[in-house]
């Protein structure tokens, strides 16, 4: 694989545009319409665009183990976030506070959920249903 090619890859895993790619490859722009899609049916080049999916899939995307483990941390009340309140310093001034806090309940149990059904704890596939029995005649009933 020549080193144009190599470029081509990466400005086409990033941009999807085969012509735009050979132009910032250094291919020449004004055959670049026909160089770009002519390099995605190379063995060599579909081999590399499948190396660098790969790649960015491994590095890029989260797998259910990390998402779990970001759950539990927030269930935990380890995660906090930024907030920015306004405090009253008198005579109606304010100055704004930068502080940290951890999640709510409601984010807490948000994340527990999310968790148990992760984890196939939680199946929320099941269908409950209750019938109220109606009985009829109940003013013909003699005390």
């Amino acid at each position: 694989m020549t080193e144009k090619q190599r470029r081509f890859c990466l400005a086409f895993a990033k941009s999807g545009n085969a012509t735009q790619s050979a132009k910032d490859a250094g291919y020449s722009a004004n055959s670049a319409g026909v160089t770009g899609p002519k390099l995605l049916k190379n063995k060599e080049v579909i081999a590399e665009l499948q190396r660098i999916t790969r790649d960015f899939n491994t590095k890029a995307v989260m797998e259910a183990e990390e998402i779990q483990q970001i759950l539990t941390s927030i269930a935990r009340g380890q995660e906090t976030e930024e907030v920015i309140l306004p405090k009253g310093c008198g005579d109606g001034v304010q100055e704004i506070v930068h502080d940290r806090k951890t999640a709510s309940a409601a984010d807490k149990i948000k994340a527990l959920q999310l968790l148990a059904r992760m984890q196939g704890v939680l199946d929320s596939s099941t269908t409950v249903n209750v019938v109220m029995p109606k009985f009829g005649g109940e003013s013909d009933i003699d005390d």
